[in-house]
């Protein structure tokens, strides 16, 4: 009987420490895909912003395809899948001018509760961030960690818009 439980024992060790592992390898991606998003979405606002330095608007953003804003080196080639912009969960990603034509809008889809948060809380010089369409901070008011952590959770894909 010993040797049965003993037996037994060292099989749901085992299940465990295979257990640990994937959930270390599944939070080292979850993480990677958020340090990669907030890289990329600070590379994008530091790109155009350059690149329309000599200009008071950004009006001209809605004519260039995404295509050429990664021709350009406004948007990193890594967001390319061969027809439009992605983020590192698969969702779409648009660089528009805004409703206030000093500003443009970075806006993605698809983004998990997890990295909604991580990216929000990690780009910060924006004039304002919106989550799933409610707006949560500006530059002169940012958002609290507990107002993108309460807007990110309620859903599982969210959209993040950050005006530069």
């Amino acid at each position: 009987m010993s040797e049965i439980l003993g037996t037994l024992f060292k099989y749901l060790m085992m299940a465990l420490g295979v257990a640990a592992v994937v959930y270390i390898l599944y939070e080292t991606f979850a993480d990677n895909k958020t340090s990669n998003d907030v890289s990329d979405v600070t590379t994008i606002a530091s790109q155009i912003t350059g690149d329309y330095s000599g200009t008071s608007d950004y009006s001209s953003l809605g004519s260039i395809t995404p295509q050429t804003l990664v021709t350009d080196k406004l948007v990193p080639s890594s967001m390319w899948n061969g027809s439009s912009l992605v983020n590192p969960w698969g969702g779409s990603v648009s660089v528009t001018a805004d409703s206030n034509p000093a500003w443009f809008d970075v806006s993605q889809t698809g983004l998990s509760s997890g990295g909604c948060s991580g990216v929000a809380k990690a780009v910060t010089s924006y004039e304002t961030l919106s989550i799933n369409g409610s707006q949560v901070g500006t530059s002169i008011a940012p958002a609290t960690p507990a107002a993108i952590d309460n807007a990110c959770a309620a859903s599982s894909s969210n959209t993040l818009t950050f005006a530069f």
